[in-house]
């Protein structure tokens, strides 16, 4: 019999260590997941990031045990198709990991007083913006997703997990710190049509603007419609 390969040593000494100390951070079932990843060459994880939960197949290249992160190579994302090199942190990005309800559901809560509800004089007058591009763009009347994300349009997924739900296919959150604008997966196209789009900073899902006055809104409109477009084509039939 063939030795178990060196990422599942890894696995193993992890798991070791975190046996032994006194009070570890990781739970019981983020250890009973990463037992699981012993006996398999390719795995599917789940975590919850940026109001979404995100299903995807990994390789896994090491494990550092004092981080609790596990270092990845061709993630295939079940969201997107995408692949990409990931890096997951035990400490926050596996928190909410392998829960079978989806976090995030389209309510009957009204968008204007959500809206309303916003401190920030001008980040308010920014979403009523927002509100308008968003609706001009995609043609839908605009939903509150969970408690504070405001989506456009909608469609259904259904991973090799088995896991399934709805999301919008577009949507923005004027958020306390900074307005999340839910638009479309790191991807080749997003990256040229950002280099044009002004002051902002991202994550693989989400793009983060502190006002308007500090992007381009016809390139906001184009990422609203390649977004669209991109999930529409992904999911045809859901």
């Amino acid at each position: 019999m063939s030795s178990m390969p060196e990422q599942y040593e890894r696995i193993r000494e992890m798991l070791n260590y975190l046996n032994k100390v006194p009070k570890p951070i990781v739970t019981e079932d983020m250890k009973e997941q990463l037992q699981i990843l012993q006996n398999k060459e390719k795995i599917l994880i789940s975590y919850y990031r940026d109001g979404m939960v995100h299903d995807m197949y990994i390789n896994i290249l090491h494990i550092e045990p004092m981080t609790r992160t596990i270092y990845c190579t061709d993630a295939f994302s079940l969201n997107t198709g995408f692949k990409f090199y990931v890096k997951i942190n035990l400490f926050r990005e596996w928190e909410g990991a392998y829960m079978n309800e989806p976090k995030m559901k389209e309510t009957e809560n009204s968008v204007i007083e959500f809206i309303e509800s916003v401190e920030n004089e001008k980040k308010k007058a920014d979403a009523y913006q927002l509100l308008e591009i968003f609706e001009e763009v995609t043609g839908y009347d605009a939903k509150m997703w969970g408690p504070s994300i405001i989506g456009f349009g909608s469609y259904h997924y259904k991973y090799a997990s088995g896991r399934e739900g709805d999301a919008p296919l577009v949507g923005f959150s004027p958020r306390k710190a900074k307005i999340s604008l839910y638009l479309t997966y790191e991807s080749e196209e997003r990256e040229k049509l950002l280099v044009k789009f002004g002051k902002h900073t991202k994550s693989k899902a989400c793009i983060y603007v502190n006002k308007l006055a500090d992007i381009d809104i016809d390139v906001l409109k184009d990422l609203i419609k390649q977004t669209v477009e991109t999930y529409q084509n992904l999911y045809p039939n859901e």
